[in-house]
């Protein structure tokens, strides 16, 4: 599943990932197939900066993965149509383009 990652990647150093949008310590590893979210903190929860950031990876035809994802982020991948990969205690959800 995984292809070579570039990160971790801080908010602004990519345009699909604006400083705007996220806390400074949020941050994703990169890859050509696939953008892993790893730490993902809204600067303003609720406003659709997690959706507009899907929507940009996937624009570009990468996959978006979500390892171990906590309490309401579970319920938010599964509504937006991931699926988990693995059976492992530390689900990791995924969806492609």
């Amino acid at each position: 599943m995984t292809d070579a990652l570039t990160g971790p990647i801080s908010p602004g150093e990519r345009e699909w990932f604006p400083a705007e949008d996220w806390d400074a310590d949020s941050y994703i590893y990169d890859g050509k197939r696939e953008a892993w979210l790893a730490l993902m903190i809204a600067a303003r929860p609720g406003t659709g900066a997690l959706s507009r950031l899907m929507k940009e990876i996937w624009a570009s035809g990468r996959t978006v993965i979500v390892p171990c994802p906590l309490y309401q982020m579970r319920s938010i991948l599964e509504a937006k149509g991931f699926l988990p990969v693995d059976k492992d205690p530390c689900l990791i959800f995924a969806r492609g383009p």
